[in-house]
């Protein structure tokens, strides 16, 4: 048979209906469709089968098909001056995001507010046009249906996951990536701030145009190299104070005793009786 178009395609309950649930930047990384031609036994043909799906070991992230959640957040190795952002559709960072190296897609988690609903359906749809031999050319469809599902009684695992996924979750807080002063780099919805990319330069990255490190908000940093503070100050150990317990007592350095009226003095405690 002659394939000559193939789609496959996917839509989620709840607008919008064609948002990206997977653990990846677009769905065409998640999905496959086969190649357009001649499918069958002759020579030169493509393999009898013509394949799609959903490629293997691909994940959902929570906030992209419970997209009604809150979460609010710190944007990764943003600067002092930056504040909490809230994107009103539940959008949630997934990338950049390496655990290996110590790459996290944000800093931390601020605010969580679950979506109220148990069951989201998505569907996928399979459409292909093809022809037997020279024949008449047919399109047809398969449509795929899934429920997702959440525990809607203990949200605990949920936000300890997200915070699983940030700086702060693991244990990395002195992330001293900006000079004081930088402005922040994303509005309250999460949209970046000019300019793009942000150059900071206390940091010497001889790999880029400027020479310093170059952060690019719409990549969410990709590349952009973590500097954290390795050596943070020491309180110093005081002295311990060697108290001599003798009959003598003790004097402590730097009071002047030469006054003192009350060398050995008794003091009858029945006259206050």
């Amino acid at each position: 048979f002659n394939l000559t178009n193939a789609t496959f395609t996917l839509s989620i309950e709840g607008a919008p209906t064609d948002r990206n649930p997977f653990f990846t930047t677009t769905k065409a990384e998640s999905l496959f469709v086969p190649v357009d031609g001649a499918y069958g036994g002759e020579a030169g043909a493509l393999s009898g089968y013509a394949t799609a799906g959903i490629i293997d070991a691909s994940k959902y992230i929570y906030t992209k098909v419970f997209n009604l959640a809150e979460f609010d957040f710190i944007p990764r190795l943003s600067p002092a001056n930056q504040a909490i952002v809230a994107p009103s559709n539940g959008a949630f960072p997934n990338t950049p995001n390496d655990p290996a190296n110590n790459v996290y897609p944000i800093n931390t988690v601020t605010k969580f507010a679950p979506d109220p609903r148990r069951i989201i359906l998505i569907t996928y749809t399979y459409a292909f046009t093809y022809a037997i031999g020279s024949g008449t050319t047919t399109t047809q469809s398969i449509t795929i249906e899934q429920y997702v599902s959440q525990p809607i009684t203990d949200y605990g695992p949920t936000i300890k996951a997200l915070l699983a996924d940030s700086y702060y979750g693991r244990g990395f807080y002195g992330l001293d990536q900006w000079p004081v002063e930088e402005a922040a780099l994303y509005e309250a919805d999460g949209t970046a701030i000019a300019p793009i990319p942000r150059i900071d330069v206390s940091v010497i990255d001889t790999s880029t145009s400027s020479g310093f490190a170059e952060y690019d908000q719409n990549t969410n940093g990709a590349g952009f190299p973590l500097k954290v503070d390795t050596n943070p100050d020491v309180v110093p150990v005081l002295p311990v104070q060697e108290i001599d317990d003798s009959d003598a007592g003790f004097q402590i350095p730097g009071v002047d005793y030469t006054t003192d009226t009350y060398d050995n003095d008794t003091i009858d405690a029945s006259n206050y009786l």
